[in-house]
This record gives structure tokens, C-alpha cells and sequence, in this order.
């Protein structure tokens, strides 16, 4: 079931609805229309490409959204409709509270893909110094389109054409340095990949400085079946087959759901992080590249997914993919969705007309203890991943029971006195690292853990919890410590 696509359901169905995650075209086309912008477009600051990178769905909308009697988003010929569009003034202070929420990277409205609202928000980012993501339905109307791809494989569609048409379509964002990132489509069926490729090279040639963005389907968007991986494994390997080298690979996966009397987490959450580690490490041997592995998180209460209740809600998440090497964290949703939507979304970090909820202090909170831990974190590399099962009441931990290898040179054992995880991480000199995750599910009333870690010749370590480092002695070859709800540990062995 393709969550994010739900969304998009809610205008019926114009091409535009089908390719972006909760998309409604607004067309556009035209000059730039910002005289000042600089005529030869820089290349987005360097430091960028070093960030831990915070991220969202469901940016800042274009304007104050028309409601229905019902509560959901006015639908027009196609088009959301606007009581009033957000002044430029406006546009920044909701941009500041992306940057005071600290996200290092914004990405757009849903419903809107127009150039106007894209320029509008890309002055906006360049305002609050952060990074901007757009979509562009005429890039991907072109591209993801089977008709064009035959005639570029036929020849009556030249490569050079090909990358003019979509020159032109991008030329009027290139002037700000904000602009980072392209997203192509979200969530692209097995059969649409070899479309995504020949895009990404057209993308690529047009506008080489832009990164293209492509975020995939988790298992459960792929096959019905949970219990063999070897569909999702193929659609993995071959989104690297046909786009080659990427700088991240990203998918989305929400692992927090609710019934009538108790919470949960989703089954073959873990399998499914380890399928995408799998495909990244294999193409990154065979390549000699480093992807990056970023992914979607759950911050807006929908269908069977639950309301994130407090901060230990969202580290729990975060930790849990770090543990495998995150580099991108991005939460669904900031603002909230259409509520009309066929999944009933509730406010995410924002309500439908941009005031903050709770979640947006605990995501808030979170996106601040991770920055602090990223200076140390993104100086190593994922190297594996050790568990320990308790009671593993989600069946989570015994799934990828034959996907545990003990890699690191100190680390003699790990163990907990509730279900654990740690992630296994070594730097250029070879020295290790462990990140420990509490992977108890947070709102347990029984979640603190109690970690022990068997650490060979070395009598102290550094370790992170709530971005903070405490040294801490390793007597007789043993560090101690317990970790809270949604808490992790990085822990440096000295």
C-alpha cells in the first residue's frame, strides 16, 4: 500500500497525481521572475554535501488552504484552491520554523508544482540558509513517460533534445543558490525504474549541479507477502542498475502502528532497513562509491500508524535507522496533509493552517540532539549491526536473526536486558564505534535497558546520549550504562 500516494488521491486522477507523492499540478511556465537574481547560477555551498542531513514531507504551502464543509482541501479543476496565497513575508516566517525546528533541508507543498510557488519557495529558503527540494510536473511528465523514452531508444528522440526540453523547464530555478535537489517522483512502481534511469541521465546533463531525488517504495508497497524479500531485492538492485551511482538512496518506512489497546511496531521494519543496506553496500563494492542511506519516518497519525506522543517517539525512529547508517532522517509529514484523504491524516508537525502541535517540539527536540550527534557520528562508516532479543514482541529482531555479523575489531560481546541494537561503525584510522538503540517500543511503560558491552583494550569510552558526551569508564573490560525510551548511545572506545 503506497501511503504517501493516498494523499494524492484526493484531486482523482491528472498525471501529475500519480507520479509525485500527494501531488496536484499547478502547471507553469514563463521567465524567472526575480530581476535580481544573479544571471550565472552558482553551485549550492559546499558544506551541504557534508551535512547529516533533517529533512521533511509536506512543506510550506503556497496560501491559506480553501475547506470544504468536511474539513478537506478544496479541489478545482485539478488544482488545490487558496483562500489567499502567503506573502513573501509570510513564506519566511515559516521558513524560520523549519530552520528553528532544525531541518537542514525543506521540501515542497504536495499539491504544488508550479514555477511560481517553486521560485517562491526557493526565495524563501535562500532567506532562512537552507537547502531547497522542488518538484516540477513538467520534468516528470516529460521523463516518466513511456511514449518519450521509446522514441529516445528509437531515435526520433535525441538525447540533446532531451536535455534542452528539461534545461528550459529548470533554467528559472537555477539562479538560486537554494536550489539543491530535483525530485523526480516518489514511489516509482518496478516497472517505471527503467524511465527513473533514462531521467536521471537527462537530469544529470541538464542541470549537473541540481541532485536528482528519487524516493522508493518500502516491502509492503511491493508485494503482499512480507516473508520473502527476494521482489523487494530486485527492485532494490535494480533502481542502482538503471540509474547508477547516486549519492543516497531513499525510501520511506513507518514502523509505529495502534490498535484498540496497545502500540506496536510494523513487522520486518528491521528486514526491510537491511534489504536497502544490502543493495547499497553491494553496488558501493562492485562500484567503489558511497550511497547514503536516507529515509521517511513517521510524524503525522494516520490510517494504523499512531501520533508521536513525545520526543523518545521520534529518536526511537532515528536512532533505529542510524543504527544502520542513516545519514538522512526525514519526518511524514510537516505540514499536515489533505484531512479528506482516503488515510484520514491528522496534523503533523503543523496543522492544516500552518500552527504548531506538540509534535513539532518533539521532532524539534530530536532534529537538535541529532545535529549535535552528527559531528562525531558522520566521521564513520557503517560497518554492521549485533542485536540482542529479549522478548521481540514485533517478530522484528528474528527476522534479520541471520543478518547479524560481529565486524568490529573490540567489540567482544553486547547484551541488554531488553531488546537492543547495535550498530557497528569504524573511521579511516580503523578505530570503532557502536551506536546502541533501546529498541524497546517508546511509550512501553517498562522501556529503560540496561546495556552492557564487553569492550577489549581500552579502559574508558566517550559516549552520546541526548547528543551530550559523558566519558565513561570501561572497568575490567566492561561499560555499563542504561538507556531510556527512544535513546541511543554513541560510544567511542579511547
Amino acid at each position: 500500500m503506497r501511503i504517501k500516494k493516498l494523499i494524492a488521491l484526493i484531486a482523482g486522477a491528472i498525471m501529475a497525481l500519480s507520479l509525485f507523492g500527494c501531488g496536484t499540478s499547478g502547471g507553469g511556465s514563463g521567465k524567472p521572475v526575480d530581476p535580481d537574481a544573479p544571471d550565472v547560477p552558482p553551485s549550492p555551498p559546499a558544506e551541504y554535501a557534508a551535512d547529516f542531513t533533517l529533512g521533511f514531507w509536506n512543506g510550506v504551502p503556497n496560501g491559506e488552504y480553501k475547506l470544504n464543509d468536511d474539513g478537506s482541501i478544496a479541489i478545482e479543476k485539478g488544482a488545490v484552491v487558496y483562500e489567499r496565497e502567503y506573502s513573501d513575508d509570510e513564506m519566511n516566517a515559516f521558513y524560520r520554523d523549519i530552520v528553528e525546528a532544525g531541518f537542514n533541508i525543506a521540501f515542497p507543498e504536495c499539491y504544488n508544482t508550479s514555477q511560481a510557488y517553486n521560485i517562491k519557495i526557493l526565495k524563501a529558503a535562500k532567506s532562512a540558509g537552507i537547502r531547497q527540494v522542488i518538484q516540477d510536473s513538467r520534468v516528470t511528465e516529460y521523463l516518466v513517460n513511456r511514449d518519450n523514452f521509446e522514441k529516445f531508444k528509437n531515435g526520433t528522440l535525441t538525447e540533446d533534445r532531451a536535455v534542452e526540453t528539461v534545461r528550459g523547464y529548470l533554467q528559472p530555478y537555477l539562479q538560486y543558490e537554494s536550489f539543491y535537489s530535483l525530485m523526480l517522483m516518489d514511489e516509482p512502481a518496478p516497472n517505471q525504474l527503467d524511465l527513473v534511469g533514462w531521467a536521471k541521465s537527462v537530469i544529470n546533463k541538464a542541470a549537473p549541479d541540481v541532485l536528482f531525488y528519487c524516493n522508493l517504495l518500502p516491502i509492503y508497497g511491493i508485494q503482499s507477502g512480507l516473508s520473502d524479500f527476494t521482489v523487494y531485492d530486485e527492485y532494490l538492485n535494480n533502481y542502482f542498475g538503471y540509474t547508477g551511482e547516486n549519492k543516497f538512496l531513499s525510501y520511506d518506512f513507518y514502523a509505529l502502528i495502534k490498535s484498540s489497546s496497545t502500540n506496536s511496531l510494523v513487522k520486518n521494519w528491521l528486514r526491510n532497513i537491511c534489504a536497502v543496506r544490502e543493495a547499497i553496500e553491494k553496488f558501493d563494492s562492485e562500484h567503489d562509491t558511497e550511497t547514503e542511506l536516507w529515509t521517511f519516518t513517521l510524524s503525522v497519525e494516520h490510517g494504523n500508524y499512531r501520533a508521536l506522543t513525545s520526543k523518545a517517539d521520534a529518536t526511537f525512529q532515528a536512532y533505529t535507522n542510524m543504527a544502520y547508517g542513516a545519514n538522512g532522517i526525514f519526518w511524514f509529514t510537516y505540514w499536515r496533509p489533505n484531512p479528506g484523504a482516503e488515510n484520514g491524516y491528522k496534523d503533523g508537525m503543523l496543522t492544516i493552517d500552518g500552527k504548531r502541535t506538540p509534535v513539532y517540539d518533539y521532532v524539534k527536540d530530536a532534529n537538535i540532539e541529532l545535529t549535535k550527534l552528527s559531528e562525531v557520528y558522520k566521521k564513520y562508516q557503517w560497518r554492521g549491526v549485533l542485536t540482542n532479543a529479549v522478548r521481540d514482541s514485533s517478530g522484528n529482531l528474528y527476522a534479520i536473526r541471520d543478518k547479524v555479523n560481529n565486524t568490529s575489531k573490540d567489540l567482544v560481546s553486547f547484551s541488554s536486558t531488553r531488546d537492543a541494537l547495535c550498530g557497528l561503525f569504524e573511521n579511516s584510522s580503523g578505530n570503532d564505534a557502536y551506536l546502541a538503540v533501546n529498541f524497546v517500543e517508546p511509550s512501553s511503560s517498562l522501556a529503560d535497558n540496561a546495556i552492557t558491552m564487553k569492550i577489549k583494550d581500552h579502559t574508558s569510552a566517550e559516549v552520546y546520549i541526548n547528543g551530550e558526551k559523558t566519558v565513561m569508564p570501561i572497568a575490567d573490560g566492561t561499560l555499563t550504562f542504561t538507556l531510556a525510551a527512544g535513546q541511543g548511545a554513541f560510544v567511542i572506545p579511547c
